[in-house]
């Protein structure tokens, strides 16, 4: 099914399954979908995430299994780690068991720079339990608002009705001329141009943190996409380190947003590098820790 971004993907595959009893999300983890469960009035079940990704332990210690599960398994936000293929088939395996259905949010899987990405929970999958979101907003340009959804046969009848209601049609000609795109080669062209650029700016952003503030940060996540969830540990809490940084003219993204209960120490900040040139990600550097250094 192609949709309006990644975003209308998520929002019908919500009405689609719906009623939803509970649904069990990453935490820390996108704050925009823990938003559209709330409009929704799905209860949400937060599942800690670590360096393999989701704990499927604890979403298997639940008396309740939840019936929908939300996850980011190639590259996820804002902690950019990855869920472990041991992890994706203890999911898919719970799944199958508890007859829940999984969402696999992949919205940037294609910047990974130091192998080929891991291969998706939909293609491991042989009870159909898993719908499957990817879009292009991420990896040509966020105004191109084009996604898509793999869905379970059974789910398709009802998300093209609602898909007819939302919108009649995705516009048609930005989906001729991207359809030009991937039958030429130039589409992954593209991808592979851009991941060796985006690469050079993530190495860039962390040269430039060590260079201004020593071992006084911790980057988080691994080689991949266009952020990096980053904790500093200098005495100053989140509010603190966004107010300095903004009156020193940078905007830094707060991770608090993105838990249910954050912890409050050390803050931890989503630094964005995909749009920005290596001078501008090293002046930006330097201007927060002129910020934040003058006030310790």
């Amino acid at each position: 099914m192609v949709t309006v971004g990644a975003a209308q993907a998520v929002d019908l595959t919500l009405r689609t399954l719906a009623p939803v009893t509970q649904m069990a999300v990453e935490e820390p983890g996108a704050e925009p979908v823990r938003r559209l469960a709330h409009l929704y009035n799905i209860p949400l079940l937060p599942v800690p995430v670590d360096e393999n990704g989701m704990r499927v332990d604890c979403l298997a210690a639940q008396a309740t299994p939840p019936a929908l599960v939300h996850v980011v398994p190639s590259h996820h936000y804002p902690t950019g780690w990855a869920l472990s293929l041991e992890r994706r088939k203890q999911l898919l395996a719970w799944a199958a068991r508890n007859g829940s259905i999984i969402i696999e949010d992949d919205y940037d899987s294609e910047f990974r720079f130091d192998r080929l990405p891991p291969i998706a929970l939909a293609a491991l999958d042989p009870s159909q339990q898993v719908v499957y979101i990817g879009t292009f907003s991420k990896t040509i340009f966020p105004g191109l608002r084009l996604g898509f959804c793999l869905l379970p046969e059974r789910f398709i009848s009802a998300f093209l009705d609602l898909k007819w209601f939302s919108d009649r049609c995705v516009p048609v000609l930005e989906q001729l001329t991207l359809a030009d795109w991937l039958e030429s080669g130039l589409f992954e062209r593209h991808v592979r141009k851009m991941r060796r650029v985006y690469a050079e700016r993530r190495e860039c952003l962390l040269n430039s943190l060590h260079q201004y503030f020593g071992d006084g940060f911790q980057a988080l996540g691994l080689p991949a996409g266009m952020h990096i969830c980053t904790r500093f540990d200098l005495g100053k809490n989140e509010n603190e380190l966004l107010s300095a940084a903004l009156a020193n003219g940078v905007k830094v993204y707060p991770a608090s947003v993105c838990y249910q209960d954050p912890p409050l120490y050390p803050p931890a900040v989503i630094l964005g590098y995909g749009h920005l040139s290596p001078d501008a990600i090293q002046q930006g550097v330097k201007l927060l820790a002129g910020a934040w250094r003058s006030q310790g």
